[in-house]
């Protein structure tokens, strides 16, 4: 026996994990079906033997239920969530053990799928579509705070979207088994120690992530990461390790909320940072003021619209990295062409003549007369034959002339002397 005045040393049966199967009792209920199975256990639908009643069992695992630590955190979530007794709390009315030895509770069926179903099939939502599913949970979140329970593992896993009788959406706060009960009265085997860090990587505190004292301030933080995804559709922290998750928590500031949802206002924005705090004592002083100073901001960015377009919106570190790229390329190109200079000797240049030297003996080449010279004044022209007698003899040191023909489009035949 321990203290809880449970008896957990008596062995399952069987060391292999056996299934409950449908037609199954578990103390005054039947079994009907198995929902899900999870690390710490398996839940099965059932219904009382007597009265009809539908209910969900929650049967504990047989390795955990050798074990005292987990045994008195299974017995805490049902002693937390009748302590707090809130409508958007699931209701865990019964406990006990199995003839097999495994631990169980039985709380109220839930029909609906989880919050976090709902986000991946509708990517982001509204304001207004998200402020009927966020004002529940931020009610229910207090609640818990009032009566002294902190959660520990809020996230959009553990909010189930259970349908009314009208058919709309109830968002129901579960899975209290890493709940922390502030005060005294909490079972010494339970305690958590100092650097043992327990929640979901992605909305953990940074108080948690060191493995720091917890206390509400700590769910409000996971508040504030679900109101993140609620409204971008994405984490404030981009990590390809467990590690380097957590680090991020504790040390780096997260994500514009702008660049995943550019349709965000300033204060929207900047209100889902301030939610995430690194201290504790900077953060909402409670989920229901998270949620109205949300709203507010809201309000105000309608009001005062920003100024520059949502597409002008940079991130950050691309634009720091984008400059680092482009100053890299211009100084290759600039040490490129220095290396070009240095190693290029320079070129002998003469200056272009209008009409090239004649080659001795070469026959006579078509010219335009663009490509000559200007012409001598009309007074010192020598007019020459239009075709040179065969007999003539030139006079000494003259050279012979030959007229050339006229090219097509000329206006007149050039000599070359």
């Amino acid at each position: 026996m321990d203290e809880e005045g449970l008896d957990t040393t008596r062995a399952p049966p069987s060391p292999t994990e056996e299934e409950l199967q449908p037609g199954e009792e578990v103390g005054e209920y039947q079994v009907t079906a198995r929902i899900g199975r999870g690390a710490y256990g398996t839940v099965y639908s059932a219904v009382h033997r007597l009265i009809g009643k539908k209910v969900a069992i929650k049967v504990l695992s047989a390795s955990c239920s050798l074990r005292a630590d987990l045994v008195s955190r299974f017995l805490a979530e049902a002693r937390a969530v009748n302590q707090i007794g809130h409508p958007n709390i699931i209701d865990i009315f019964a406990f006990g053990r199995h003839r097999d030895g495994r631990y169980f509770h039985v709380m109220e069926l839930l029909e609906g799928g989880t919050l976090e179903a709902y986000l991946e099939g509708h990517r982001r939502l509204s304001l207004a579509e998200a402020t009927p599913i966020l004002e529940p949970i931020a009610r229910a979140v207090d609640a818990a705070h009032q009566a002294g329970v902190v959660h520990r593992d809020l996230k959009p896993a553990n909010v189930i979207l259970h349908r009314d009788p009208q058919g709309l959406p109830v968002p129901k706060l579960l899975d209290f088994g890493v709940a922390k009960l502030i005060g005294d009265e909490l079972p010494l085997a339970h305690r958590t120690r100092t650097g043992e860090a327990l929640g979901t990587p992605q909305y953990m505190s940074p108080e948690q992530c060191v493995g720091g004292l917890v206390d509400q301030r700590a769910d409000l933080y996971a508040y504030g990461v679900v109101m993140y995804r609620c409204l971008t559709g994405g984490l404030p922290f981009k990590s390809r390790s467990v590690v380097e998750l957590l680090h991020a928590h504790v040390s780096t500031p997260p994500r514009d909320p702008r660049l995943l949802a550019p349709q965000l206002g300033d204060r929207t924005a900047h209100h889902l940072i301030t939610c995430l705090a690194k201290r504790p004592a900077d953060r909402p002083p409670s989920a229901v003021a998270a949620l109205n100073g949300l709203i507010a901001a809201a309000q105000v960015d309608l009001e005062h619209p920003p100024t520059a377009p949502a597409g002008e919106r940079r991130d950050p570190e691309r634009s720091r990295r984008r400059a680092v790229w482009w100053g890299a390329a211009v100084a290759l190109a600039l040490a490129t062409w220095a290396v070009w200079t240095v190693i290029t000797p320079p070129r002998t240049r003469s200056a272009p003549s209008a009409v090239a030297p004649p080659i001795e003996g070469a026959p006579p080449q078509k010219v335009g007369r663009s490509a000559l010279a200007p012409r001598a004044p009309a007074e010192t022209k020598t007019s020459l034959p239009s075709s040179p007698s065969p007999t003539s003899v030139p006079a000494k040191g003259v050279r012979p002339t030959r007229s050339l023909p006229k090219e097509e489009g000329a206006d007149d035949v050039e000599e070359w002397r």
